[in-house]
């Protein structure tokens, strides 16, 4: 549904932040029971990855206007 929706946006020069994208697979397994803190490396790391890459789109986006 996601990619569909890409799709359509990008057909009317929507401007679109598409990767890196987050995906945290067996989410309930990665989280701590109580604090709900998130304990997987490999997550964080693609977190934070993909905060570092928008914030590239947001100055790229910034200086177009």
């Amino acid at each position: 549904m996601q990619y569909h929706l890409r799709q359509s946006l990008t057909s009317i020069d929507a401007l679109l932040f598409g990767r890196p994208e987050v995906i945290v697979t067996f989410a309930a397994l990665k989280f701590h029971e109580k604090t709900l803190e998130l304990k997987d490396q490999t997550a964080i790391d693609m977190i934070k990855l993909q905060l570092s890459g928008f914030e590239q789109f947001i100055r790229r986006v910034s200086a177009k206007e």
